[in-house]
Formats: structure tokens, C-alpha cells, sequence
């Protein structure tokens, strides 16, 4: 009697294609390099989120070659900090390779998906299904993520790199995003079949038909 129903985003807010001046825009607005590749982490700004790990495996790159944008805080844009995030705000300080963009509405975070080259969100919890992980797919970009929880349930492994949560995961994230860059073609090949992917399997209309069709059964059965 029991019926998983997994979430479904506005696909419109990430499936898009920006204009160059749309690209230009997000460029300048939060300071993101064109020429970079750009590393992207969204999420709130807690240790179980893996961004710790996602630093110590940043700092190891070319900082000439790679941006990492941060996109996201604690408490949802209350202004709120806790001692992890000042923590972080310490380890990068100063690093201008990193941007922090703070909290982004939901309505304006694609835009950042799609000036972005790969999404990296390296949870080291049991994450209960993971909406950025789906975010990503849907924006059609390359995603690197860890196979914890719900996520594998939301990712299709052909298509994305999915690392191991243990003690090696800090080089996994390393050689994983430099894997992509060196090729990239191919890896945007898989994210957009990634895309079309998440794009059936996790659209609003989708969920609620999903939904529908698990209350229908159970009440079926209950008679």
C-alpha cells in the first residue's frame, strides 16, 4: 500500500536558451567568467551538502582555468549565518576564483544553471530525493553527484557521474570535473539526453499524474 511519488520542478524555469545578451547579463551581474569552465554548487550552505569537500577538491585545480560559483546560504535568503557558513566564508576568502552569489529565487536560478559548464552537488547525508540534482539534468548541463539517499532514484547514471560518499571522495569530485572538462563534447552529449530524461520523468504534469494514479490505486484497493 505504499507508492513513491517523486517531485516535479517547472521545467520551463531551467529548460531555456539564453540570448547573449540574457548570457552577457548573468556574466556581469554576479562577476562569472566566459572563459572559465565554470563549476557550479547550489544549495544550502551546510556541512551535510558536501560543499566542504567540493572546496578542498576545487583547491586543487588550475584556479587560472576553473570558477566555482556558490549559490545559495543557510537559512534561504533570511540573512541568517551559522558557524559552518562563516567557516566557508573563511576558507574562500579572499579566493577570487570562487563566487558567491548568495540566495537566488527560484524563479531566477536558471539563469545560472545555463551559463554554468557542470553542477557539482556532492551530499554526503541521505538525501530524500534532491531537487537540484533534477535541476540540473533539466537545464541540460553535466552533473556530478554521490550515491546517497534518494539520488540515484532522480539521476540516470549513463548520463551523469555518480561518485562514491567514503573517504576518497574529495579526489573523486577532482578527477570527475576534470574528466568532464577534458571531455567536454561528449559529456554534453549525455546531459542532453540527461535532459530530455528528467524532462518527462520530473515535470509538474507529471507529478500530479503520478499522484493522481497512487491515491486511484490505494482508494482502489481500500474498497
Amino acid at each position: 500500500k505504499i507508492h513513491t511519488v517523486h517531485n516535479g520542478i517547472k521545467v520551463e524555469n531551467f529548460a531555456m536558451t539564453l540570448s547573449e545578451d540574457d548570457s552577457n547579463h548573468i556574466y556581469n551581474k554576479y562577476g562569472i567568467s566566459k572563459t572559465a569552465f565554470n563549476i557550479l554548487f547550489v544549495g544550502r550552505i551546510t556541512q551535510e551538502k558536501g560543499i566542504q569537500e567540493l572546496l578542498d577538491a576545487f583547491q586543487q585545480l588550475d584556479q587560472d582555468m576553473y570558477n566555482l560559483i556558490i549559490v545559495g546560504c543557510s537559512y534561504f535568503g533570511s540573512g541568517l549565518r551559522t558557524q559552518f557558513e562563516k567557516k566557508i566564508s573563511e576558507k574562500i576568502r579572499g579566493n577570487k576564483s570562487v563566487i558567491v552569489t548568495g540566495f537566488i529565487p527560484q524563479d531566477e536560478i536558471g539563469y545560472i544553471y545555463n551559463v554554468s559548464n557542470v553542477a557539482v552537488f556532492p551530499s554526503i547525508w541521505d538525501e530524500p530525493l534532491g531537487l537540484t540534482m533534477i535541476e540540473a539534468q533539466v537545464a541540460g548541463i553535466p552533473l556530478i553527484t554521490t550515491n546517497v539517499g534518494g539520488i540515484p532514484e532522480t539521476v540516470n547514471k549513463e548520463y551523469s557521474r555518480i561518485i562514491k560518499c567514503d573517504e576518497h571522495i574529495v579526489d573523486s569530485i577532482k578527477k570527475s570535473i576534470v574528466n568532464i572538462k577534458k571531455n567536454i563534447n561528449e559529456w554534453d552529449k549525455k546531459a542532453k539526453l540527461a535532459q530530455l530524461y528528467a524532462q518527462r520523468t520530473f515535470s509538474e504534469s507529471e507529478y500530479y499524474n503520478n499522484f493522481y494514479n497512487a491515491i486511484i490505486s490505494l482508494l482502489e484497493k481500500n474498497k
